[in-house]
């Protein structure tokens, strides 16, 4: 089942597991085809590593393990859109909810290097989830 949340945010690339997704907007939990992870170079992986732990780490944990008590990054839908995933980090279309604009430290490019590291890290826990 695809996650219809009020974001409507369609799954687009070819499936390679599930994970249980929640979305703040929703008190529904929901099974999320997960895409491939975002592809980007060993170097762009690292310093989107750096940007996360400087930026996302203290809410959303480290290598983007959360305690439980926000949201899960490696379960969020936002993960398989770019656009949804600026206007959450970058513009601030979360800050109702919680969630800081980072426009002022973050680019554009910038938060699709932290993409992609949270989505590499999502396939990590897809696998692990599938292993079990």
């Amino acid at each position: 089942m695809f996650c219809d949340f009020a974001s409507s945010m369609p799954v687009t690339r070819e499936p390679v597991g599930e994970v249980i997704v929640s979305d703040a907007r929703s008190p529904a939990v929901c099974r999320m085809v997960l895409g491939a992870p975002v592809a980007i170079s060993a170097d762009a992986y690292i310093r989107a590593g750096r940007l996360y732990e400087n930026n996302c780490t203290v809410c959303h944990g480290v290598a983007a393990v959360t305690g439980g008590v926000l949201p899960d990054l490696r379960r969020s839908p936002r993960l398989q859109d770019a656009v949804a995933w600026r206007r959450a980090v970058v513009d601030g279309e979360l800050a109702s909810l919680g969630m800081p604009r980072f426009g002022k430290y973050l680019t554009a490019e910038d938060a699709e290097l932290v993409r992609a590291y949270v989505a590499r890290q999502a396939a990590m826990l897809y696998a692990a989830e599938s292993n079990r």
